[in-house]
């Protein structure tokens, strides 16, 4: 456990940061999503995530699970959904559902992975004409050990075109680390530079932690 409280307190000063910078940039460009999560893996070809979630900044909240389904060593299907509620100007709660089905191609070399998801992205709500949308992600993942645990630096680049008018909606431009702070738990911070045709320039926190339960085996 000692060896797991450096990890612990850089997320939670992660947070702090997150927190602090949106805070002096007066709401206009920092924000943060805090994605407690638990794992269940009953095959090495199968795994499955939920995870809550929830930004202050964007007065949302989610609720959100997917699906790993490795079927060829250079290929992996991500069926997911989810479910977000966020509190609108006025007040009023808005409703939305996501179906996000993916396909992965992905190259092994060493102890780097790069892979190139492709997905679908749906979203139908209260109030909302269905909007579809696809995402593009070229990912590059480095995996090492430190102190007998595996971590990972990675970083990528992901752009939304929306499908209804063909037009780049959103870019993403990140990087992240991710370490198994427990045999059973993950924490994983990712920093995105993001650009929304709507939205502007944005510094967005993906702060994850998982809880991996028994696969039973």
């Amino acid at each position: 456990m000692k060896g797991a409280l450096p990890s612990i307190l850089f997320l939670f000063l992660s947070i702090a940061n997150a927190y602090t910078l949106r805070a002096q940039s007066d709401r206009g460009d920092v924000a943060a999503w805090l994605l407690p999560g638990v794992s269940w893996q009953p095959s090495s070809k199968f795994r499955l995530l939920g995870q809550p979630g929830y930004n202050s900044y964007y007065r949302a909240g989610l609720g959100y699970i997917q699906g790993f389904i490795t079927i060829h060593k250079n290929i992996v299907l991500n069926p997911g959904y989810m479910y977000y509620i966020r509190k609108t100007d006025k007040g009023a709660h808005q409703h939305s559902h996501f179906l996000m089905n993916a396909v992965t191609p992905q190259i092994q070399f060493g102890s780097f992975l790069l892979d190139n998801r492709n997905m679908l992205w749906i979203r139908t709500g209260t109030d909302i004409e269905p909007l579809y949308y696809y995402r593009n992600r070229f990912r590059l993942v480095k995996s090492f050990h430190l102190a007998d645990r595996e971590a990972k630096l990675y970083g990528y680049n992901e752009a939304f075109r929306l499908l209804n008018n063909g037009t780049w909606t959103r870019n993403r431009f990140a990087a992240g680390t991710s370490y198994d702070i427990l045999p059973h738990a993950n924490v994983d911070v990712t920093y995105i530079r993001q650009w929304d045709r709507t939205g502007g320039w944005l510094h967005l926190f993906f702060i994850m932690a998982t809880w991996r339960l028994p696969s039973g085996k």
